[in-house]
């Protein structure tokens, strides 16, 4: 066999900092999830919202969910778009820990866009897309659910997802109010549903009214 590296041709060097296969696969795995507040680790399959994954928030106080289940995201730095959500409150979305500087709010009555090219565009740009009752037909849903997943999105569907293809649906049950003058935070019991979620157990957590921690109590 005949040694095809000339005489006095240097060797590189193995950097300390370069990764195994094993290494670059775990960063990536990473890389895939964008993080939750503690006490909706035990709710989602990995602990974190997988991107390329369409949730589904549903039950009363569906939308407080979706604010609790994205905050953290956009509070290290993800970008967050709300479309067709009248009742999102930016207070309420302040009182979660979102951070409104990187928040747009989208009515899509004002669009003279197709609703669902438009959903295309945002979630080629922002990290986490969130709506409600999606108006598109079954071919369009599918196609944008494959579009989240090719570009590595996140989106929450808040209430009916009609033909919508749902990975995770976390539904709230038995909330219970607890009160100090007024509605301060409500306890209740979050179960995840879906494809993705075999063997998970309801999880009783208490959603804050107002600046307070999310906090999950024992079932």
């Amino acid at each position: 066999m005949v040694n095809m590296i000339r005489p006095g041709l240097a060797a590189i060097p193995i950097s300390p900092h370069l990764m195994s296969g094993r290494d670059l696969a775990e960063r990536n795995a990473e890389h895939g999830l964008l993080p939750v507040n503690n006490a909706l680790h035990a709710v989602l399959p990995r602990g974190a919202l997988e991107r390329g994954c369409v949730y589904q928030c549903t039950g009363v106080g569906a939308s407080s969910l979706a604010w609790a289940l994205v905050a953290r995201a956009v509070s290290e730095g993800s970008w967050l778009a709300v479309v067709d959500v009248p009742r999102a409150g930016l207070l309420s979305a302040r009182e979660y820990g979102i951070a409104l500087e990187r928040l747009l709010c989208i009515d899509t009555s004002r669009v003279t866009a197709h609703w669902s090219r438009m959903m295309g565009a945002l979630v080629d740009g922002i990290d986490v897309v969130v709506t409600a009752s999606p108006r598109c037909s079954t071919a369009d849903a599918r196609k944008l659910a494959a579009r989240v997943k090719a570009q590595s999105a996140v989106m929450v569907v808040i209430g009916n997802s009609y033909d919508f293809p749902v990975d995770i649906t976390l539904r709230i049950a038995s909330p219970r109010w607890t009160f100090s003058g007024h509605a301060r935070q409500r306890e209740v019991t979050i179960v995840t549903e879906g494809r993705r979620a075999y063997g998970m157990q309801p999880q009783l957590v208490l959603l804050p009214q107002s600046s307070h921690q999310l906090v999950q109590t024992t079932c």
